[in-house]
């Protein structure tokens, strides 16, 4: 009696129908018929998953040669006269050092985060500079033009020369004190109702040309008026200024 033929593969073992010993007639497999999905178990889905699952991974093994080269592996390790001291040192000599290209898409996708959340920061510093350079360059036009509209270039006015440009009047019903302000002492002196002088100087928009008259000709009891008369009698030039 001759001696049975082996499989000329490793990887045929993992193969379907492989031959009877009888005649070499394939033998004929019956499968049986799985049950629907529907008919399921949730833990007999889950079996049936793991099952096609190891299917695809058997037929992978086998279509990539993986199978084949384990094998000859494996062979080549019982054939030796010694085993190796490092086995693990030993499968990556024989297969190689594989890296997933996942991973070096993972390293390139954190780069950029990273390299993005740094732009990010330096925008937004940046933004907020701009926006303070913004809000200083918009108060300095705003202190032009309110001087410009007030002094029509002179170097400094008194109170009454101020009070005469809004009312156009020769002097107020009260008191008023006398100071002299240059540009810087002016703005400082305005404070919190720049934003209306400016207004009642430049009715037509602070683009347009400031009021050649006095704003408040027809009207020198109006509360801005009244407001300049109050808050110039109480100025101190002398006191520090508070930025």
């Amino acid at each position: 009696m001759g001696e049975s033929e082996e499989p000329s593969s490793p990887a045929s073992a993992f193969e379907a129908g492989s031959a009877s010993q009888d005649g070499g007639i394939p033998a004929v497999h019956e499968t049986p018929e799985e049950p629907s999905a529907a008919t399921l178990t949730l833990e007999e889905a889950k079996l049936r998953k793991r099952k096609e699952k190891m299917r695809e991974f058997r037929k992978y093994l086998v279509d990539t040669h993986v199978v084949d080269a384990l094998a000859k592996l494996l062979i080549a390790l019982c054939e030796a006269e010694e085993r190796p001291a490092r086995p693990q040192e030993y499968f990556i000599d024989y297969f190689g050092e594989y890296r997933d290209p996942v991973l070096d898409e993972i390293e390139k996708l954190t780069k950029l985060k990273n390299d993005l959340t740094s732009s990010n920061k330096e925008l937004t510093e940046k933004a907020e500079e701009l926006r303070d350079a913004i809000v200083l360059v918009t108060q300095q036009r705003m202190h032009q033009k309110i001087w410009a509209a007030v002094s029509r270039d002179a170097e400094s006015m008194t109170s009454l020369q101020v009070y005469q440009r809004l009312c156009d009047k020769k002097k107020p019903k009260t008191t008023l004190k006398n100071h002299t302000f240059n540009k810087l002492q002016f703005i400082r002196f305005l404070a919190d109702w720049q934003n209306r002088i400016l207004v009642a100087l430049y009715p037509q928009g602070d683009n347009s040309e400031y009021v050649t008259g006095a704003p408040f000709k027809a009207d020198p009891d109006n509360g801005l008026v009244t407001l300049f008369v109050e808050a110039n009698n109480s100025y101190d030039p002398k006191a520090p200024e508070v930025s």
